[in-house]
């Protein structure tokens, strides 16, 4: 079962860094505004600055959107990744729909609700996704 989680990650982390690196170019301007900053590293470079919609403090969405940003910003040069407390997965697609974050975590529902504009969304959401970040199946367990 480790071995699977760890594939899946390595998957999802080859997936993101590939976007992410075709996502340069141009400037460093962002869906959120202009976010660029020097490197700390000195020599006067920009980093672009991405926002990724997480959920509540101390929640899943959060946790694990907390360390998807840290490994793309230690790995992918010139981008810093933010994990940001948002609203879950309902209202994070919202939020990349506007551009208030260029990033979120969402589940299968409400991204096929978003893109769908079916409730509680008011419209399609402009929205696309990148990788799943687990499997899940729901179960009802009662006794017999």
């Amino acid at each position: 079962m480790k071995k699977s989680k760890s594939f899946m990650l390595f998957t999802f982390l080859v997936i993101v860094t590939m976007l992410l690196a075709g996502c340069g170019g141009g400037g460093t301007k962002t869906g959120g505004g202009d976010k660029s900053s020097s490197n700390s590293s000195g020599g006067g470079s920009t980093n672009k600055i991405m926002s990724l919609a997480t959920a509540s403090l101390g929640g899943t969405y959060y946790i694990i959107g907390s360390a998807v940003a840290d490994i793309i910003t230690k790995n992918v040069p010139g981008l810093q990744v933010n994990a940001v407390i948002a609203q879950g997965s309902v209202g994070n697609p919202k939020l990349v729909d506007k551009g208030e974050a260029e990033l979120g975590i969402t589940n299968y529902y409400s991204a096929m609700d978003a893109l769908q504009g079916n409730k509680p969304y008011d419209k399609p959401m402009k929205i696309a996704g990148i990788a799943p970040l687990q499997f899940s199946v729901l179960h009802f367990v009662t006794f017999a």
